[in-house]
């Protein structure tokens, strides 16, 4: 049975995006740029994300660009008669809307592939459902609340399952959906309802990471700056759709390679390195980044790993010591 390192049950669908001078398409939804995210890091085969449709039913050009990225990250239904999940977007989202049913995706759709981290982006009832049909050993969960269930209503539903999270990762704007504060004591008042390991994706300020887990590192809190400076920003950010997804998938990944072995402790910190890089990629245009193979896979023309170089020694570290240390990681991150 196939072993992954990464599976997400969040959405890929097709937004058709209106202008007053036309309309395009482009490939979107939280589980896609999360599974892009992680693939930037690691090879396709130990990436998944079920589409809940067939393939036959998605348009070839999209299909295309799906494939160049691995044929086995995506899972196919067959036997399924929905289609992809598509939007329609008109005036820079002043109006949205789904054209089709979403597709559930549940457990079952996973095949019980043995699974190293699963990323959920759904409702934290359908969260408590999926969580109940797992079965041990389990994997680590991530998980990001849709911005409709973040409000005061669900509140109670999200103590329930955060302590059976493993990182619990809103943004910014979603964490103060629930409760009202700044981020650091809204992050206190989360771990007090159980949540172990929290990371917000906090924008242009970049993340705050706070850890309560000695399984996935110090246990501690910090920021870690953005990989574009703001004066980078203003010719390198120009799209931050799905960035924070993105920044998840990373965030697996680099876990992943730092922690090794199915069990062992990981570092959620070099995981946040690994979200941030990959989050780079995807602001720098509107839909995915360009994808290249050859000698090496480069997206937007670089390396992953030569980002990660330049930017986890100098936000990861805290003292002259640590920064020995994240430098000797550099020299040993080799893409699984």
């Amino acid at each position: 049975m196939a072993s992954l390192t990464l599976a997400t049950l969040g959405t890929i669908l097709i937004d058709n995006i209106r202008h007053l001078d036309g309309a395009e398409g482009h490939l979107g939804g939280g589980g896609l740029y999360a599974a892009i995210g992680a693939r930037m890091w690691l090879q396709p085969e130990t990436v998944r994300l079920p589409t809940g449709c067939s393939r036959s039913s998605v348009p070839k050009k999209f299909l295309d660009e799906l494939d160049q990225f691995g044929e086995t990250v995506w899972m196919w239904d067959e036997d399924s008669k929905e289609s992809m999940l598509e939007t329609e977007i008109i005036d820079a989202r002043a109006s949205f809307r789904y054209l089709n049913p979403r597709p559930p995706l549940t457990i079952a759709c996973l095949n019980a592939q043995k699974i190293r981290y699963l990323h959920f982006c759904c409702s934290p009832a359908d969260l408590a459902i999926s969580l109940a049909m797992l079965s041990e050993p389990r994997p680590r969960i991530v998980y990001e609340s849709l911005p409709i269930n973040c409000n005061p209503a669900n509140l109670m539903a999200l103590k329930a399952i955060l302590p059976l999270v493993d990182v619990f990762s809103p943004n910014h704007e979603e964490l103060e959906l629930f409760l009202r504060g700044d981020i650091e004591s809204l992050v206190s008042m989360y771990a007090e309802f159980g949540a172990r390991t929290i990371v917000v994706r906090a924008g242009a300020r970049g993340c705050f990471i706070s850890n309560k887990n000695p399984m996935l590192g110090a246990c501690d809190s910090r920021w870690l700056l953005p990989y574009w400076t703001a004066e980078e920003a203003k010719e390198n950010v120009r799209e931050t759709t799905g960035a924070g997804n993105s920044f998840l998938g990373g965030l697996c990944a680099g876990m992943a390679i730092a922690g090794g072995c199915w069990t062992s402790i990981t570092d959620s910190y070099a995981g946040a390195a690994h979200g941030s890089v990959s989050a780079s990629f995807v602001v720098q245009q509107p839909g995915l980044p360009h994808f290249s193979t050859g000698k090496e896979e480069t997206w937007n023309g670089e390396s992953p790993h030569q980002r990660l170089k330049i930017y986890f020694p100098c936000t990861y570290v805290l003292t002259s010591g640590q920064l020995e240390e994240g430098n000797a990681r550099m020299s040993s991150h080799t893409t699984p």
